[in-house]
């Protein structure tokens, strides 16, 4: 049974035993075809996508996907969440929560 994702900020991908399922949000800063780089205000990460990315530069995402080696993403999932203005901060709070109650 595969485990629910960790969420976490991209500055602590470093510390995921690989291959690991996370969930991350950011700012798409770069993009191509199937590929785009997303910052969260602690890093950046690239994420890989088999399909079209339907998310332009700029456009705030949640990703879920594995973590694989070199720290790059391979996003099962990449949803613009950019009209949703709650998540950002929201995010934010959710990570803190779900991280002090896992005890990581």
């Amino acid at each position: 049974m595969e485990s629910a994702p960790r969420k976490l900020f991209l500055k602590s991908l470093s510390s995921c035993e690989l291959p690991c399922t996370i969930w991350i949000q950011g700012f798409i800063v770069k993009s191509s075809l199937t590929e785009c780089t997303i910052a969260d205000g602690t890093a950046m990460c690239q994420i890989f996508k088999g399909s079209s990315l339907d998310a332009a530069i700029g456009s705030y995402v949640m990703v879920i996907g594995v973590l694989e080696e070199d720290y790059v993403v391979r996003a099962d999932q990449l949803v613009d969440i950019s009209r949703d203005a709650d998540r950002i901060p929201g995010w934010w709070l959710e990570v803190f929560d779900a991280n002090r109650f896992l005890g990581r």
